[in-house]
């Protein structure tokens, strides 16, 4: 059920107001991004920035000491026995701090409504809640020290006889969280805590109802390449395809679900280019031989040890989980489907088919799927996706979901047309500034989303769609082990059907929306690169395949993951086309300059130039202005390194000189870069003046006996 954050927050203010002014409640903190396209936090770097995320608060300063919760067992309040909790603390400031203890704390009440839960959510996580627990050997005192930008662990267990004299017991939502308290050189220690971290902890009755929940996991993200089609930024892909990189920990978190069913997300341009890193990032294959391509290659050096092992494993790891969970398949590239409705409507069937390919070649059974990082598209790109098409929609997307509406109206999906939307809340994961998202804050988000549910016997659908650029961090494969709770019934996305589904005639699009969409320059950049490769594809004997390749790395520069660097992206796709056409402008054509025809029709030749190091098959298009037609073979064959001599007709219907315009072209009539302008006269038109002239010729030996009779006429009449 989806619930407008607006209509939520009015009833709980009063009583959160009051609850701070006796600093005996306090509001915790979900932790996840905004719905932005984002690139990949340390998968790929470069080009492509990081937008700033939608819907987080600024703290007014940053602590000294960032500190994480990175486990929690168990996930919700236990009948008995103890909570433990783990995490780490990092001194991001410039001075050492001394005596460094991480103290945990409770909130008395609980929370019972998600209003309540939204609004802690949202708060600034420095305002204090509970008590502080600082029972001897409770807390953690073992960190002597911490200098500038080190990173030390902490680990903090607390038995039932403390933690249970901190709550009142009642049902609900709890928020839990640890202080850093630490003195600094002078032995001086500040009044308030200098880091701290906090999350929800249920407290649900075994005997509460099954909410219904689905969690979508992202595998996406910009992908950026040098001009030659080489994977750019290697390191970051080491770093995300690493022991504790993003990607490896998000195989690890769906890996950590044993039996509990989970959805992907995945844009099959990552998949590609992992397998590109697993095959040691190779250059466009234009059939070269190793040795010759090593040879010609004209791309500075780059620096960077590819993780050949590490994308095969990650490979590995995918595919066979893929076979046990729910795959929706993305559009290749992540395409930015509002903007491409706009700019250029072949390019969503083309991601779509691609798409498919990368899955199909994998074996993996997957789902087409539309899901934009914003939650949010216009009609007129709804009405481009295939209806079957599994939709992932923020419920900002629902006619009027700022007014305020009660909680019963709030649909669980939209159906505009033939086309229906399942809805997640769009708010659920926002994260205010100052607090850390990883794996165990969203997990302890969603059980408390889920719990509040169960305590109303509110049984409709909650989908989590994990934001774009979430990193579960080394806590991933806890995930899913703590959502398995009696009143969190996971389910794969496309048996969790139950709720309200509402029919509208229209979805609402935000006009900050609109404005973040690609622009048209970067379409035209994305499809002057599919025609380059698409042309040197067609003219290479030994290769196919450079074709699809320029199309999939054109679909990710027309992505949502590039709206922030629209311009870097356009960059890096004319880079791309550039090198293309180098390779195209080394098969060049010469000609005469000047061609005298001494009859109506006649032979002139012309000399074709390969400079790669591959066998070319082209063609010879002639561009005239008159009457003149330039006949020439139908595909002509030129070897590596090699040129070849190729005679051409020229026919004339008028005298005089023609200009002539040679193109060489692929088999399509697309021109490869070369072209020759040159001239021909023709003296003679052929039969016609033939005609003409044997007329002419006829008349001129008719007339010549008629002048003689005449003339002896004359003389003997004289």
């Amino acid at each position: 059920m989806i619930r407008p954050l607006a209509a939520l927050r009015t009833p709980v203010v009063p009583v959160l107001a009051v609850a701070f002014a006796s600093a005996a409640l306090v509001i915790p903190t979900a932790t996840a991004t905004g719905a932005v396209a984002a690139p990949v936090s340390g998968a790929v770097s470069g080009t492509v920035a990081a937008p700033a995320r939608v819907g987080t608060t600024s703290a007014a300063e940053a602590d000294p000491l960032s500190v994480t919760i990175d486990s929690m067992t168990p996930s919700v309040i236990p009948r008995k026995g103890p909570i433990r909790l783990t995490g780490s603390v990092t001194n991001t400031s410039d001075d050492p701090w001394l005596d460094v203890k991480i103290y945990p704390r409770l909130s008395f009440s609980p929370f019972t409504t998600s209003a309540e839960v939204d609004l802690a959510a949202e708060s600034d996580p420095r305002l204090p809640f509970g008590d502080r627990i600082t029972t001897e050997g409770h807390f953690d005192e073992s960190i002597a020290s911490l200098d500038p930008g080190e990173t030390r662990a902490w680990s903090i267990r607390v038995p039932r006889e403390v933690w249970a004299a901190k709550i009142s017991g009642a049902e609900g939502i709890y928020q839990i969280g640890v202080q850093a308290l630490a003195a600094n050189t002078d032995g001086e220690r500040p009044d308030n805590a200098i880091g701290r971290a906090r999350t929800f902890i249920p407290l649900v009755d075994v005997r509460r109802p099954e909410v219904p929940t689905s969690i979508v996991v992202p595998i996406r993200g910009p992908v950026e390449r040098h001009s030659d089609g080489r994977l750019a930024d290697v390191d970051g892909w080491a770093t995300a395809l690493g022991p504790n990189g993003r990607l490896a920990q998000l195989a690890s978190m769906v890996d950590g679900s044993d039996t509990l069913p989970v959805t992907w997300a995945i844009d099959p341009a990552i998949v590609t280019a992992v397998e590109q890193l697993a095959d040691g990032n190779p250059p466009r294959d234009l059939g070269v031989p190793d040795e010759e391509a090593d040879a010609t290659e004209d791309e500075e050096t780059v620096d960077e040890e590819v993780p050949t092992g590490a994308a095969q494993a990650w490979l590995d790891d995918v595919t066979a989980l893929a076979d046990a969970h729910e795959v929706l398949a993305l559009p290749y590239g992540d395409l930015d489907v509002a903007a491409a409705s706009a700019n250029d409507g072949l390019l969503y069937g083309l991601s779509r088919k691609l798409s498919s390919d990368v899955f199909k070649r994998l074996k993996v059974s997957a789902t087409p799927a539309v899901a934009p990082p914003s939650g949010l598209l216009p009609g007129a790109a709804i009405d481009e996706i295939d209806p079957g098409t599994t939709m992932l929609m923020s419920d900002e997307a629902v006619p009027g979901a700022a007014d305020d509406e009660e909680e019963s109206d709030q649909p669980s999906r939209l159906q505009l047309g033939d086309h229906q939307m399942s809805l997640y809340d769009a708010t659920m994961l926002n994260v205010p500034a100052g607090d850390v998202q990883n794996a165990l804050t969203v997990r302890q988000r969603t059980l408390a989303e889920a719990a509040v549910r169960s305590l109303a016997d509110d049984t409709d659908p909650l989908l989590v769609n994990l934001p774009t650029d979430f990193d579960p961090g080394t806590s991933a494969s806890d995930f899913f082990a703590g959502l398995d709770r009696p009143f969190v019934d996971v389910r794969r996305l496309s048996t969790n059907t139950g709720g309200r589904t509402r029919e509208v005639k229209q979805v609402d699009y935000p006009r900050r929306q609109e404005q973040r969409e690609l622009g048209s320059a970067s379409f035209t950049s994305a499809r002057e690169l599919m025609e380059a490769g698409a042309t040197l594809d067609d003219i290479l004997a030994d290769t196919d395949g450079i074709e699809r390749q320029t199309a999939e790395e054109a679909l990710t520069y027309t992505s949502y993951m590039v709206r922030d660097d629209q311009f870097a992206a356009e960059q890096l796709a004319d880079g791309a086309t550039s090198w293309l056409e180098s390779r195209l402008r080394q098969v060049t054509i010469e000609a005469p300059s000047f061609v005298i025809l001494s009859a109506a029709n006649g032979p002139f030749a012309v000399k074709i130039t390969n400079g790669l190091e591959v066998p070319v098959t082209l063609s010879i298009k002639a561009h005239t202005q008159d009457n003149l037609e330039i006949r020439a073979p139908g595909t002509i064959e030129i070897g590596a390194k090699t040129s070849r001599t190729i005679q051409l007709d020229a026919t004339a219907s008028s005298i005089g000189v023609h200009p002539v315009d040679l193109v060489a072209t692929d088999s399509q009539g697309r021109p490869l870069g070369s072209s020759e302008e040159m001239s021909v006269r023709s003296n003679s038109v052929g039969k016609v003046i033939w005609v003409i002239l044997g007329v002419g010729v006829g008349i001129l030996f008719l007339a010549i006996p008629v002048r003689l009779i005449r003339r002896y006429r004359k003389s003997r009449a004289a």
